[in-house]
């Protein structure tokens, strides 16, 4: 079950909560793209949930940054192994200018989402 969960956030397809607050790469139209391609694979998405499982000690409990982070870096996105929560990574696209969206209507295939208020 959480294999789904972290695909579905990841694609964008998500369940509908007043709580979300995705950030979206859809400015970057060739990552976006590339991000959705990427995970339409069922291999990379396997391969990505292991290396996430193995980054995180060999425990699949929370690894949804580690898999976003992950995704990112094999599309040529620079995302330090080391970044493990979301509070570490909200402050990378931050700084890339990406933007949070409250609207789930206006999310894109490839757009990463979160649902946390922080």
């Amino acid at each position: 079950m959480k294999k789904v969960l972290l695909l579905i956030i990841v694609l964008g397809i998500i369940i509908f909560s007043k709580d979300i607050k995705p950030y979206l790469i859809g400015e970057d139209q060739a990552l976006t793209q590339n991000v959705f391609n990427f995970l339409e694979d069922t291999e990379n998405r396997k391969d990505v949930y292991a290396a996430s499982i193995d980054l995180n000690g060999g425990s699949s409990a929370n690894t949804c940054v580690y898999f976003v982070a992950e995704v990112l870096r094999r599309n040529n996105f620079n995302v330090a192994k080391e970044i493990c929560n979301i509070s570490q990574i909200i402050p990378i696209f931050e700084e890339k200018g990406w933007e949070k969206e409250s609207d789930y209507k206006d999310l894109m295939p490839g757009d990463i989402c979160f649902t946390t208020d922080a």
